[in-house]
């Protein structure tokens, strides 16, 4: 986790401001520590900040469906401009990747992190902030800071395990918010869009 990546988070219980205690740095990215607050704390392994106040529902589903497809996943080893572009125009509703520039922009429900990269790209002076309860989230940061080449290529990426129904997040830290294929496969639909919205 990068140390920049703690004035965006809060606990999902309290909304208290975190503390940040590290086992294992690598100058601005702690790789091993917890955030805590007065009420809970929670682990950072492997770069990756786990905030799960509770097991979410479904979680294990989710986490065997992730162990079966893991294997089969290409990363991105085809052209795919067009499809970007359609992502930014049509799911988006952006005119280009311009207006990236500078945005924060969240991917909730991001899985193995595929779309979350591609666009991390365009957000030049902001970031993309990754999100998944399932152990895809755990891929995700791997796969994407696994050597300083990448860590330095996906730079503004980052990615949390988190709930969607318990966003760690501040209000208003994100500038855009974007889901695909899964807002509809939670059974509080309604609580999941009022916190991705806030």
């Amino acid at each position: 986790m990068e140390r920049k990546l703690i004035k965006f988070l809060q606990c999902p219980n309290c909304s208290g401001k975190f503390s940040l205690k590290t086992k294992n740095n690598s100058g601005t990215n702690v790789r091993d520590g917890q955030l805590f607050c007065k009420c809970s704390k929670y682990n950072i392994k492997n770069s990756l900040p786990m905030i799960l106040p509770r097991k979410p529902n479904n979680m294990d589903e989710w986490d065997d469906q992730w162990n079966l497809y893991s294997s089969k996943i290409k990363l991105w080893d085809t052209d795919i401009d067009e499809w970007e572009n359609n992502m930014i125009k049509e799911h988006l509703l952006l005119n280009d990747a311009t207006e990236l520039k500078k945005k924060w922009v969240l991917d909730a429900g991001c899985g193995p992190g595929l779309v979350s990269a591609r666009l991390s790209k365009y957000c030049v002076g902001g970031g993309l902030i990754g999100v998944d309860m399932s152990k895809a989230a755990q891929f995700a940061e791997a796969h994407f800071h696994s050597s300083p080449r990448s860590s330095k290529l996906y730079n503004n990426l980052h990615f949390v395990q988190a709930d969607l129904l318990k966003l760690p997040f501040k209000s208003e830290t994100f500038d855009i918010v974007y889901s695909a294929g899964v807002i509809h496969h939670i059974e509080e639909t309604e609580l999941a869009f009022k916190n991705l919205l806030r």
